[in-house]
């Protein structure tokens, strides 16, 4: 209620074109809600760069999600617990795809390429602490680049 009296709109299971060429989708959490790629995806132009938010990483192997180009995550917080940053165990708590969604850089074959953010937090709920799942907050800056004739690739 305060972002929506504060001018912002999320993105629950909806899409929105941005710019001519750039196409914002965003899916609710796949504990909380249905996470419903489909709906979110169903307005994008196929020409366009479409850019998926969804706090789960798992989201990107549901096979509507393919029609994105890069999808933005979290929730795995790079496992939180981890042995040396290698064996990351629970990652199977919070992920079906266990180390695939661990932190960083995913390139799946069947979807779009994933980053998904160790972010700062923990569960307010229950506090964890993070032990070699050092937090970030990435910055990621995304570009276009123009194709010789003129149109957005």
């Amino acid at each position: 209620k305060e972002m929506a009296a504060h001018g912002f709109h999320p993105l629950n299971d909806v899409g929105r074109l941005v710019r001519e060429g750039f196409y914002l989708a965003g899916v609710t959490d796949l504990w909380t809600h249905s996470g419903a790629a489909m709906a979110a995806l169903s307005g994008a132009p196929a020409k366009d760069f479409v850019l998926l938010l969804s706090h789960n990483p798992d989201t990107a192997m549901r096979p509507e999600s393919a029609k994105a180009d890069l999808q933005l995550g979290g929730h795995t917080h790079g496992g939180q617990i981890t042995f040396f940053g290698l064996f990351k165990p629970a990652l199977y708590r919070v992920s079906d795809y266990g180390h695939t969604f661990g932190g960083g850089w995913a390139h799946l074959t069947t979807g779009p390429d994933v980053y998904v953010s160790k972010g700062a937090g923990y569960d307010e709920k229950w506090w964890y602490p993070r032990i070699f799942a050092h937090p970030e907050l990435p910055i990621i800056t995304l570009q276009s680049m123009e194709a010789p004739t003129g149109e957005i690739p």
